[in-house]
């Protein structure tokens, strides 16, 4: 086992996902004998890197493998998982989702590919920065932690990040193989978690037209 390997070990850092900063705060020495460290654990495969400053222990050294979501929240800060993702996640359409997508703030999208994690991307919506975690939950499995939009947020995010008019409930659905029994499950509160969350008037109408569809069985208003 490498010498780096063993004080992750021996840190708390041995089932996390950490950065540069994390190592150069538990390693000894100038730079140039931490990056010697980091290579030779990087070629024996003992660690991994993730993208440029983010590590982990190769999964067979971790006591719980990294989940996938985790991986997106450490990546880029402040994201959370959304779109087909979290629809996927929570039941709400059938499909496997090939690329974990997440919300984050600021302007630019992100992608990134990890061979060991699979893909990933990132997208910034118009939100209100007062409500941007609204309908957003934080989950933990093997104590790691991400957050993700619940279903409604995660179903407005979509239509946001799309730019999609209203189209009656019945072509959504249809469009997006929804299943109608989750929205059955849908009340007025979940509605009124939402209502400051997008900058964007036509976001706010599909939010309004889905609500009503939703909650007075106007399938096609």
């Amino acid at each position: 086992m490498q010498s780096l390997t063993e004080k992750i070990f021996q840190s708390n850092l041995k089932n996390r996902i950490f950065s540069d900063f994390q190592l150069q705060q538990m390693l000894a020495g100038s730079p140039q004998s931490r990056y010697a460290l980091v290579s030779r654990a990087l070629k024996s495969g003992e660690l991994l890197r993730l993208q440029r400053g983010h590590y982990c222990l190769s999964n067979n050294l971790c006591d719980t493998p990294s989940h996938p979501f985790s991986v997106a929240q450490a990546l880029v800060p402040l994201s959370y998982i959304s779109f087909e993702t979290a629809l996927s996640w929570h039941g709400w359409i059938p499909e496997q989702v090939q690329v974990i997508s997440s919300v984050l703030p600021g302007r630019k999208k992100k992608y990134y590919d990890i061979p060991q994690f699979g893909s990933y991307s990132w997208y910034p919506l118009a939100l209100n920065k007062s409500s941007y975690l609204a309908g957003v939950r934080r989950h933990q499995i093997d104590e790691q932690t991400f957050f993700i939009a619940q279903p409604l947020r995660a179903l407005v995010d979509l239509a946001c990040l799309r730019k999609m008019e209203w189209p009656g409930l019945t072509e959504m659905v249809a469009g997006l193989r929804i299943d109608t029994s989750e929205l059955s499950r849908l009340n007025a509160a979940d509605f009124c978690e939402l209502k400051l969350v997008y900058k964007h008037t036509r976001s706010r109408n599909f939010l309004e037209k889905l609500k009503y569809a939703v909650l007075e069985g106007a399938a096609d208003d």
